[in-house]
Formats: C-alpha cells, structure tokens, sequence
C-alpha cells in the first residue's frame, strides 16, 4: 500500500519543482489520470503557478533535444522504465488531453474546492442554491452591527443592556461610543478559536438571561473573595501581634512582604511584583539578618503560607477583573451573531469565512464515497501544498479524504514548512504539520523526505541562514525550556512544548547545490545604538545610502524588496525614499511600489472625489469644506491663491469650483453613483492627470462592485469608505522596475535579488499591542456557568486562573516571530541588508536582541559560518562580497494609462422593457423603418376617430413606447394624413357606424386573419389594411382580397376593400 508522503521543505529548496515532479509521474503511470488528482494551495496566485508549471514541464518535454538535457526528462526515465523519445510523445499527448479537458485540470485553492462541495450540499446545510459567495466578512459584520443598533427599539433587553455598557464606559473615563469594541470582538465570530469552542457549547449560552445570572456570580464570587481575603490579613497581623511585630519589622519595612496583609484588611487589589512573588518561596525576602528564631518561625510556618494563599485570592480577583472587561462585548455576541446571519439570509450569501465549518459538518457527517457523488467528482490521489498554513477546520476536511485515498492504495503528498508558518492570526495551525499529522496517520505508513538543498540563494547567503536560525532556534527553546517549566502548565505539556519547537527547526541548516557552490552572495548587517537618537530615525537615514549600494552593484530597482512588518514601518520607508529622492533629484533610482502608496485614500484625485461626494450631502460640512479647498488648491483650479486663505471659514468652497458643476449640483445628485462621479472626474478634469489614471480606475471598481451587491447611494457610499476605504488599493504589475516595500506576510513565496529588513526589533514572543483574544475554558473555576469567555492576551494573564492559556499563547509566539525572522531572510538570493538595535538591558525581548545574543555562538551544524562576531568591524557586520551585474538597458513600461474615457449620461445603458424597443437609440430615435411601422401600427390600432389622437398619443408617451423627441412631429404627422380626401371619412365619429381594430377572424381549420380596421355601416362594410413601407408588394393585394373574401363568407353583402401606404399618401381599392 502506497504510504502518505510528506514532504518538508524549507525556503528555496525547489518545492514547485518536486510537486510538479510528482504530478507529472501521476500522469504518465496513468494516463487521463488528470481528472482524479486534486492538487491544492491557498492563493490563486500559487494555483495559477503550479499549473503554468505542469503544463509549461508538459510542452518542453514534447519539444525534448537530447541536447539541451532536463531534470524532468532524467526523473521520468527512471520513475517510468521509458526511453527519452517515449516521455517526449507522450508529453505532447497528455499536453492535449489536459487542454482538451481543462476543466478537469483540478488544481485550485482550497476555497475553490471547498466551494464546490458546498454547492453540491446546499440543501443539508439550509442556503439557497443560487447563493452568492461573499469574501468581505468585516464589511457584513461592520453592516450588521448597523443594523442591530437601528432596531434596538424592537429590543428593549439589548437596549438596556448597551445603555449599561456605555455608563460603565463612561464611569471608567472611557468614550461611550463602543462601536469598534463590538466590530473587534464580532470579528471572532469567524475566527476557528471560537468556532471550534460553540461546537461543544450552543451560542444560547450567551443569552442575557445567562450572562445576568453570570453577573451576579461574578460580583458574589469577588465579595465573597475580598471578605477571605479581609480575614486572612486580619490573622496575618493578629499573629504578628502575638510576637509585638509590625510589617514594618520586617526587612524592607514599609515596603516588606507582610504589608501586603494591610492592604488585604482593606479589601483592597494586591499588586504582586516579581520581588513579592519571590516572597512567596524565600524567608530571606522577609527576614533580616539580625531576626530572631521567633519571627523566623512565624515567617516560615505562618506568613509564608498565608500569603499563598492571598495570592490565590488575588489570582481569583485579577480573572474577574479580565472576564469583566469583555463582559458587555459577550453580552452582544449571540446579538451580533443573529443579525449576521439575518442579513446574510436576506441577500443570500455564503460568508467564505463560513466554509470550513459548514464543510467541517458535510465531510464529518457522511462518507467520503457519498460526498464526491454529489459532488460529481472522484479524487483518487490528493496533493496539498503549503500545508504549514491548514487550519483546524481545513485539516478536518481533508484528513477523511487523505484517509479514504489511502485506503484504496492511491498516491498521496503534502508539502509545507513549518518554519514558514506565519498567518496564525488566519486560523492557520502548524501543530498540524509538526506533529498531529503524523500522529493521526500512524495506522498508515508515512513517508517523510527532506528537501535539504536551497537552490534560490547564494551561497554566503546560505551559510548566513544556517548559522543565524540553527543558533536562534536553539537559543529560543532553551528560554522556552526555563519559562514553562516555571510556569502553571504541566512539566509533560511543558516538554513537549519544547521538543516540537525544536523539531520544527531540525531541518532549518540547508546544503548547499554543487552549482551554488563559490557563487559568492553578500550580507550586511548594521548595530545602531540608541544612545542619542531613536533606533528607526538612524536606519531611515542609512536606508538611501543601503539603496543607492544596491543599485551601484547593478541590481535593477524591481529586484530590491525592502521588507517591513506593518503598513506604518512601510509609510516611513517610503516617505524617506521620496524625500531623498525629491532632494537629490534621483527620481528614477528611487521609484517604489508599497502598499501604502498603492492605496486609494492617498492619491489625490481620489480624495478630491470623496471629499466632493460629501459636499453634495453635507454642504456645511466645514471640516471637509477645508479639505476639499485643499484638494482643489493642489490640482491648481485657482492658480493665484494664497494658501493662508484655504482654511479660512469664510472662503467658500464654490469659488474653487468649476461654474458648470455649481449650476449642474441638483441634477448631479439625482445620478447613479458610478455616473456622478464620471460626471465629477469630467468637470474637474481629473482624466488629464495621467498619474492619477490607475487610482481612478480602481476607485470606480470599488464603486461597481459595491453596487454588483445592494443599491448605494452617496451616503451608503461614504459609510463604507469611511469604514473600508483605507483598505483599497490598486494592483500593479510584478514586473514594475521599482523597488518595491511590503510586508514579510506580503513576501512570502517570493523572492528578490537584493532584499533590506530595516527594523530587525520586533519582539520575540506575541505581542500584546495588538488586540488579541483569547477564548479561555472555565471548567474547574468558579465561573463554570458561561464555559468559554473572551480575555484580551496581556501580560495580566499571568496572573489569573488561566495562566496556562497564556503560557501557550506565549509560546506559539516564540515561532511565529521566528518564523517571519526566517521567512524575511530567506527571501534574499543574492544580498541581504539588515538593520539591529543596539539596546543595553538584559534577555531577549526582540529580535533584535536575538540576533545580538547569538553573535558569540559558534554553530554546530554544517554548511555555516564562523561565529558572526567574527564579521564584525565596530558595528557592521559583513560576509562575502557584493556582487556585480551588467547594467540593463532602460526599458519604458510598455502599457500605460494615457487618457481616462468618461461615461457620459446619454452613453449609459438603459433598460429596454420591450423588446421592440431595441430599435430605438438612445436619442430616442428609431433606428429602423421597422420599429417606426411597428409603433405606427400600435397608435392606429388605439384610435376609433380623429378625436382620439392626442389621448393615445399622451397615453403612449407615458407608457414609454412614443419617444418624447417625437412626440409633436408624430402627432402633426398623423393628423395630417388623417385629414386625407379619402381618408378622413374612415375615422370621423359616428354613433351609427361600428369601428373594429386588429379584430381577429376566425376562419376554421386553425386560420385565423386580422384586419387593421373594419367600418360597418347600413350600406355595407369596409375592410383597410395599414402599410407604412414605400414599397407597394403584390401580397399586400392578396392579404386584402382574402379579408373580403372571408367577410363575405359571414354574409356581408357588400364589402369594400382598400389599402392605405400612409407614407405614400396613396390609397388602392380592391
């Protein structure tokens, strides 16, 4: 039976190729085979990658020359026992199956395969089938809080309740205004921590009822606690006083141990400092020299004890205190949760942060045979890539299948790196990878292979990697080591903590490939000392001087990446870089590409527009008056202005504003969105700004795609841009040649020549800056009653009855900021630029720290360097040479925006509800002599006599079917022809004469004929045929000669027929 084979592989060690290499064995030992592989990753980006790869393998293989030899075409022979010219037919055969099969060609993002059994199960999981996948969860979420405090007058419950939250706020100096508080923890609605929890308990245990009753648990526990802690420092002191002691007899006096038990007399929180929890093993922290055996005893034997056990007691207070925090937030979850749903079921949408757990339910909930039934596909062998990313849910998904593949005897691999696991705040887990996947798979055989060599790199690069994340990983485990064993968690959980960090870097040394062998490589590290100025103000101003190196070398801007770890590091680099840039005139050296200056709110135009946009509803809305002076000042619509006058009140805004808008406003108002602001880019001539194209580009996709979901007018608008604007960015092209600034999660499974980490100093472990949450368990405390609360992660944790959380947390930390340590560097192939604070003070609290406390260690493991100390010249560090490239030829971007076409009203699209209306343009005019006679034909068919001319043509108008353009001309027209010699008799009013218009015969057999108009009067009858061609046709004749012939048949005596070419003004008597 084939085994499950995992493959390890560190950064740059040529995973692609090896996960091509195993596709393209599958296809040759089984042709066709292409339909029954489902190969996995996590962006469309990797997706659309690996699928280049095995096709463009496929094609080179097809087009094989034993003179240019290929990795590929070696691996086949010996994988197949083929010749060369074997492979290379058959290449160009499954080349065509796989082209002529495409859709069968699965391999996607694990979204898209998730989707797709979704859709096959939409009826077991309670969505409709034409349900519409929404990505954007922040944005639901953000719109369903809306909601939910519009309608708080339908609940009064959930209105007391927040009326509550907001005095306490209040009380505390806190801003009432709790919006964001709700939207952050709402946000862990769709985060796996809490999902897997309410899988075990149902939501309902959030209701008010509960959490009222949990209330009065928490207040009667905290009384309850302060009263025994009340005693107990009154028994402190009484025993004290047995002795003629005080607390301040004792060492440090006023500040010693025992006045601790003063403060817990008070009922008062007790501030447990490191020196005070010493105190809770050591006498020597209680006892002076000179102490008599008396107090020592009592010190030993009493206090000591009693002090534990206020800790204990004070422990209990700190989780009521963190509980308490969040305590309304919990209370509006289930809320927050309902609303949600009511929103998504009302539009239909699947939130795709959803899929994992609805898919959790089909997968676990059926057998796997049964799933790809309905699912109409049948995988037998599953590749899953970048597996350090899975997350609970995902593994969850995929192990029955991996399961069921391998029990049937099928092939099946999963690649990742746990080193590279960096998006835990993404529900990834790599546990997965480092541990549980083996575990659960132990009744299987499991293969593991080690993709040792790092083909992306240099090598100094190389040998740099290897000494700092061998010596780093084992300098971490050993803080790790000391920091759990001395923690509340099991020394058992402590152990196996530290062995799976230790694994997890096992691999991290990498050999180095013969034909990486003396290419050089170059590594620049720099200590700056904080002495005088900030650590990031010295880097910023070493960063152009780093930058104009990297260019003298020969590498071209597009291959430098300068890595950062948030959108504020990245604001700061750029601002820099232009700066200088602004200030040398060295433009072209220092174009970039950042986040930052890729998002819309920055760009000028952009800004002008939104601002605009306000104006239109908020006229006196004089903050953003001012900035809209601004933006106008900048695009220079008054060129003469002083700019002391721009944030004047009594500057209007209109002066600054082109006539035609301010006598065009109203009527602006009245448009669609995406019309206004064409109109608004036109009046303000923002299209001619060829700079500012792209940013306008993608602001109205913003504004489609809005308008692709509900109805948005300017106001809904505003509120999403006020909310989600910062977000939006345009897209720009890889192959830009201009350094780019990214985040080290933006980097991954890139690559650079030349890449610059300027801020080494992020700290080791999580940092609690941010808002985290933990969702921590209750069973076995007193607050049993809710089973799950939310904590905010600070070092107060330390503290409570759920320590061991914080612990852990702690120590997922660890990894995570090694991780992204480990996947900033690796990124560099040829150079790599580093900048490292250097701070005074002991242990390691950042990377920074780190990569210092490890310069004196001499790594074990080969290939390496000598200990990086060695490379040090005062405070730069160096290793190899810079290398130099040949310069390139300057090359303009081939595709750029010129010109922006505005949409102008009458080119919009309109909605036609006939579809004869085809024929009119959108001038209101026909385009046809067809539609003409077909409305021509409609205004006849409506009128009995002259009189009723105007009525159907006012009828008509409105009904939309009469173009108001022709309206006037039409009427005159008909009028006209009405009054014709011979004409004018047929449609004069008379209450003796009986009129049928487009009145069927019925002529038996299924015939059935239809006259345009019938006149019976006494005398006989008369039958008239319309025809507004120019054209005279002998079937016009026969159509006449078959309507009389067919009223004679009903005993009309005398029966007159004619036809009437209205245009022509010519009439013919059958």
């Amino acid at each position: 039976m084939p085994p499950l084979n995992i493959y390890k592989a560190s950064a740059g060690s040529g995973k692609t190729f090896a996960l091509t290499m195993e596709y393209l064995k599958l296809l040759y030992s089984f042709p066709g085979i292409h339909r029954h592989i489902l190969a996995v990753t996590f962006t469309n980006k990797a997706a659309g990658e690996m699928k280049h790869r095995i096709l463009s393998r496929l094609s080179a293989l097809s087009h094989y020359s034993s003179l240019e030899p290929m990795e590929e075409m070696k691996q086949l022979v010996e994988a197949t026992g083929l010749d060369e010219k074997s492979i290379s037919r058959q290449a160009g055969e499954l080349l065509d199956i796989i082209l002529n099969d495409y859709s069968g060609f699965s391999v996607g993002t694990i979204d898209k395969f998730f989707q797709s059994v979704i859709r096959a199960f939409t009826r077991e999981i309670g969505i409709q089938p034409g349900y519409n996948l929404e990505l954007d969860h922040p944005r639901v979420l953000s719109l369903a809080v809306d909601r939910m405090f519009q309608d708080l007058g339908n609940h009064p419950e959930l209105q007391a309740w927040l009326i509550r939250y907001a005095e306490e706020r209040m009380e505390e100096s806190r801003s009432w205004n709790f919006r964001q508080e709700i939207i952050q923890l709402g946000m862990q609605l769709f985060k796996e921590s809490f999902q897997g929890l309410f899988l075990k308990h149902n939501i309902s245990v959030l209701k008010k009822e509960n959490l009222n009753l949990f209330s009065e648990d928490l207040v009667q526990l905290e009384r309850q606690t302060r009263r025994k802690m009340s005693d107990m420092g009154k028994k402190a002191l009484q025993q004290m006083g047995k002795l003629n002691l005080s607390p301040e007899d004792f060492n440090l006096k006023s500040n010693s141990p025992a006045t601790l038990f003063v403060t817990a007399v008070k009922e008062e929180d007790i501030n447990f400092t490191d020196s005070k929890l010493l105190a809770l093993e050591l006498p020597e922290k209680w006892l002076k020299k000179d102490s008599s055996p008396a107090m020592i005893a009592l010190t030993e034997e009493q206090l000591i004890p009693q002090l534990n056990e206020v800790y204990s007691l004070q422990v209990i207070l700190n989780t009521i205190a963190v509980v308490r925090a969040n305590f309304y937030t919990l209370g509006i979850l289930a809320d927050t949760w309902e609303y949600v749903r009511e929103y998504t079921r009302e539009r239909n949408l699947f939130l795709i942060a959803d899929s994992s757990r609805f898919l959790r339910g089909i997968i676990g909930g059926n057998q796997v045979p049964f799933v790809y039934e309905r699912t109409g596909s049948r995988f037998h062998h599953i590749m899953l890539d970048e597996f350090q990313d899975t997350s609970l849910f995902q593994y969850d998904n995929f192990r029955p299948l991996l399961d069921n593949s391998l029990a049937a005897g099928q092939q099946n691999l999963v690649v990742g790196d746990v080193k590279q696991s960096i998006y835990r705040w993404r529900n990834s887990d790599w546990k997965i990878l480092a541990s549980e996947l083996e575990h659960d798979f132990r009744h299987q055989e499991v293969h593991i292979r080690t993709l040792a060599k790092n083909f992306r790199s240099r090598e100094e690069i190389i040998r740099f990697n290897n000494t700092v994340f061998q010596l780093s990983s084992q300098l971490l485990s050993e803080m790790i080591s000391r920091e759990l064993l001395a923690s509340p968690v099991t020394r058992m959980e402590a152990e196996q903590e530290v062995e799976r960090f230790r694994k997890a870097y096992e691999d991290v040394v990498q050999e180095i490939p013969q034909q990486q062998m003396g290419t050089g490589g170059f590594v620049k590290g720099v200590l700056f000392e904080e002495e005088e100025r900030p650590f990031r103000d010295q880097v910023l101003d070493a960063l152009p001087d780093w930058v104009e190196e990297i260019r003298q070398s020969g590498i071209e801007p597009g291959e430098t990446a300068i890595l950062v770890r948030t959108r504020k590091e990245g604001v700061a680099v750029a601002n820099k870089l232009l700066e200088h840039a602004r200030l040398t005139g060295e433009t072209r050296s220092f174009r970039l590409i950042s986040n930052e200056s890729l998002l819309l709110v920055h760009n000028n135009s952009v800004s002008i527009l939104v601002s605009l946009l306000r104006y239109l509803v908020q006229p006196d809305h004089e903050i953003n008056n001012t900035l809209l002076k601004y933006h106008c000042f900048l695009l220079g619509t008054i060129p003469d202005m002083d700019p002391a006058q721009l944030f004047g009140v009594d500057v209007a805004p209109e002066l600054f504003f082109p006539e035609h808008f301010s006598e065009q406003r109203e009527l602006l108002k009245q448009l669609p969105l995406y019309e206004l602001i064409e109109s608004l880019i036109e009046e303000f001539s923002l299209g001619s700004r060829a700079e500012d194209l792209p940013y306008l580009q993608a602001f109205q996709d913003v504004v489609i795609d809005l308008q692709r979901r509900d109805p948005v007018g300017i106001r809904d608008f505003l509120d999403y841009w006020e909310q989600h604007g910062s977000k939006r960015g345009i897209s720009v092209s890889e192959e830009s040649n201009a350094l780019r600034i990214l985040t080290i999660h933006k980097s991954k499974g890139l690559e650079f020549k030349a890449v610059i980490v300027p801020f080494c100093d992020w700290e080791v472990t999580t940092d609690h800056r941010n808002f985290d949450i933990l969702w921590c368990a209750t069973d076995g405390t007193p607050l049993e009653r809710i089973p799950i609360v939310p904590v905010k992660f600070t070092s107060k944790l330390m503290h409570t009855l759920f320590s061991p959380a914080y612990y852990r947390e702690r120590m997922k930390g660890y990894l995570d900021k090694l991780n992204l340590l480990y996947v900033a560097f690796t990124r560099a192939r040829d150079l790599l630029y580093i900048g490292i604070p250097l701070k005074e003070g002991k242990g390691v609290k950042s990377t920074g720290d780190l990569l210092r406390a490890i310069l004196k260690r001499s790594p074990e493991k080969q290939p390496c360097t000598a200990a990086l100390e060695s490379y040090l010249d005062g405070k730069v560090m160096t290793l190899g040479e810079m290398p130099v490239y040949p310069s390139q030829p300057q090359v303009e971007d081939p595709w750029q925006f010129r010109s922006y076409p505005v949409n102008r009203d009458k080119r919009s699209l309109k909605v036609r509800l006939r579809n004869d209306q085809y024929f009119v343009d959108e001038e209101g005019i026909f385009r046809t002599g067809r539609m003409y006679g077909t409305m021509m034909h409609q205004i006849f068919s409506r009128i009995l006599s002259i009189k009723d001319l105007e009525p159907v043509l006012d009828a008509m108008q409105k009904e939309g079917q009469v173009p108001g353009t022709e309206r006037e001309a039409l009427e005159l027209l008909i009028r006209k022809k009405l009054n014709g010699p011979i004409v004018k008799r047929w449609f004069l009013q008379d209450e003796t004469v009986q009129v049928y218009n487009e009145r069927a015969i019925l002529c038996g057999h299924g015939v059935m004929l239809r006259p345009d108009r019938v006149i019976v009067e006494e005398e006989g009858i008369t039958v008239i045929d319309f025809k507004f061609g120019e054209i005279e046709k002998p079937d016009h004749i026969r159509q006449v000669r078959s309507y009389m012939e067919q009223l004679r048949q009903m005993d009309y005596k005398h029966v007159e027929g004619y036809i009437w070419y209205v245009i022509l003004d010519k009439t013919i008597k059958i």
